[in-house]
């Protein structure tokens, strides 16, 4: 979204995701709510279930709701809006969701601009838990490798889509399944691509496609605690106690 100061002109530029290529589509034959401001089209809208926009909305400063107009007007606003502010002046945020070469390019364009003012969700918004991971662990990144792959028989993918936004992990998790080990995950999203993905640089993969998931399971959003609290008990009842104790500290109350 831009925001002109001067005029208060807002302008919503919305683009399709790449995961949503991924995942089931609604048609809405109607028309498409934003605000109080209905939409309508003579054609049918594609998009996902909720406030996903699929075309670009202004709203100018006398307006009291959003309006639709075209790519070309939105492209030429947003070009004029960077062309008017100062380079040191501009900051580029994107999508954790985006793919690597979405955001590779997107830092390409911020460079050749002039800016160097360019970040993601992904690292702003993990920037607390990086901290207390430091504080608690000793690290901010992650407590495994992904060469620590190559020796597991069991990955747990929680609440993520490597499928979409990590093509090394995709990766060894089918050498994982090709060598006997087992994939679960667990996400409320039925992501297509944590169920069967194609990795374009293994051949068999490419051509037959590869299975991801051994068991998928979709709680319900806000139901996670009790899920790894069950799965915990479950450890526990399958005789795992003693590497929890050997390898964990405080896991009583949970266990």
């Amino acid at each position: 979204m831009i925001t002109n100061p001067t005029s208060g002109t807002r302008v919503d530029e919305v683009a399709p995701a790449v995961y949503r290529i991924a995942t089931p589509v609604t048609i809405l034959p109607g028309g498409f709510s934003f605000n109080q401001y209905l939409v309508k089209d003579d054609e049918p809208l594609l998009f996902h279930t909720g406030p996903r926009r699929m075309f670009p909305l202004v709203a100018e400063a006398h307006d009291s709701h959003f309006r639709r107009i075209g790519w070309d007007e939105a492209l030429d606003r947003a070009a004029s809006a960077l062309r008017a502010a100062s380079p040191e002046r501009v900051f580029f945020y994107s999508s954790g969701r985006a793919s690597n070469e979405a955001a590779f390019l997107m830092q390409v364009v911020a460079r050749l601009y002039g800016t160097a003012n360019i970040h993601n969700c992904s690292s702003y918004c993990h920037n607390a838990s990086s901290v207390a991971l430091s504080r608690v662990f000793g690290s901010g990144a992650s407590s495994i490798v992904l060469e620590d792959l190559h020796q597991a028989d069991l990955v747990l993918v929680a609440g993520a889509n490597p499928a979409s936004n990590h093509p090394r992990l995709i990766t060894q998790l089918v050498k994982l399944r090709r060598r006997g080990g087992r994939v679960i995950v667990v996400n409320p999203l039925k992501e297509l691509g944590l169920v069967r993905f194609r990795v374009p640089s293994d051949w068999r993969s490419l051509a037959f496609g590869s299975t991801i998931s051994d068991l998928y399971l979709q709680p319900h959003v806000g139901s996670d605690v009790a899920l790894f609290k069950a799965l915990l008990k479950a450890v526990v009842e399958a005789g795992g106690a003693a590497y929890l104790d050997r390898l964990t500290a405080s896991v009583e109350p949970y266990a």
